[in-house]
């Protein structure tokens, strides 16, 4: 089950609410519940790089939530989203902070990237890369990047990696609007 801790809207679901559905979950005995956070208006996972320094530090999103489901709560973990080294995953294994660690982005950067991450402690995850100024634009180009390949999986095409970032910025503000002017 992937459940969203909070929804960072005022008045709106968050992490008190998300531990009462847990502890329900639990009791209905599923086995495996995977956290996950944001919105569109608040997308807390579209890029790592740009975060503070502490954030980075901790490396996963979410995994300060897994902790406090930890002590109420004996349901099997899995976060996907932030790891970056595999320093910093096996311990979260070995400490039993999470059952399952996901990844989705670094397979759209580098197609052997299991093979890579897992040959070296030092290992670290490879992003994509895009030089904006501005970071409300350089989280869109970001989002939209991954949007497009993903895409592109879906269709049985190729991954587009030299894919203009504007172009991404461009493709996904285009689409949103036209899922807004066909739900009426």
């Amino acid at each position: 089950m992937k459940l969203n801790s909070a929804d960072f809207q005022r008045g709106g679901f968050n992490e008190e609410d998300a531990m009462h559905v847990i502890k329900s979950l639990e009791e209905l005995g599923v086995d495996l519940l995977e956290i996950s956070g944001g919105t569109y208006e608040n997308i807390v996972f579209l890029t790592n790089r740009y975060q503070r320094e502490s954030t980075r530090q901790r490396e996963a999103y979410f995994m300060d939530f897994a902790h406090e489901i930890r002590k109420e709560s004996k349901i099997p973990l899995m976060i996907t989203g932030g790891f970056r080294s595999l320093k910093f995953c096996e311990s979260v294994l070995k400490n039993n902070e999470l059952d399952l660690i996901g990844f989705a982005r670094p397979f759209l950067v580098e197609a052997d990237f299991p093979k890579r991450f897992l040959q070296s402690p030092d290992s670290r995850v490879k992003d994509a890369e895009f030089d904006f100024k501005i970071k409300q634009l350089r989280d869109m180009a970001e989002g939209g990047w991954y949007d497009y390949q993903i895409y592109r999986l879906a269709q049985g095409e190729d991954l587009e990696m030299d894919y203009n970032p504007y172009s991404a910025v461009l493709r996904m503000t285009w689409n949103e609007m036209k899922r807004g002017w066909f739900r009426f």
